[in-house]
């Protein structure tokens, strides 16, 4: 069902879709995250990533499994998200997945949720148990009939 999503999202004049991720470019960023005591990529974002590896719409950004240079701008990967992370222990076995303008999109391993939170103060904005219900949000907000 992402798939319909993500085709429907990718469409728009707003939205900014790079290749899909390689299956070793997922397996590699899984491994690093892990290593580093953050959650492994769950099943469902590996099935976004293998669509696009990073997409942005209308102030949404989920990345990919790898960076990608743009003009003046790098739009980031899971690794460079989730280094300033890695250090504390409220993100251990969690993963950054995108942003929303001022707020980190995560997925929590523990509880096994995706969830919106506030950077500054890491409070719980809104949950879902799965990706395809996040990014559901995700078009709704953004005026995107799902």
């Amino acid at each position: 069902m992402i798939d319909m999503l993500f085709h429907k999202v990718s469409t728009l004049k707003i939205c900014t879709v790079f290749p899909p991720a390689e299956p070793k470019e997922i397996a590699a960023a899984g491994s690093y995250l892990v290593s580093r005591g953050l959650a492994a990529v769950p099943e469902e974002y590996e099935a976004f990533l293998r669509l696009s590896s990073g997409m942005s719409f209308d102030g949404v950004e989920f990345y990919g499994a790898v960076p990608h240079p743009r003009r003046q701008y790098v739009f980031p990967d899971l690794i460079t998200a989730a280094e300033p992370y890695c250090k504390y222990e409220y993100f251990k076995n969690k993963i950054v997945i995108g942003r929303l303008s001022e707020s980190i999109i995560l997925y929590n391993a523990n509880e096994e949720i995706y969830a919106l939170i506030d950077r500054v103060n890491l409070r719980s904005r809104m949950e879902w148990p799965t990706f395809e219900e996040l990014f559901r949000y995700m078009m709704k907000i953004s005026y995107v009939e799902p």
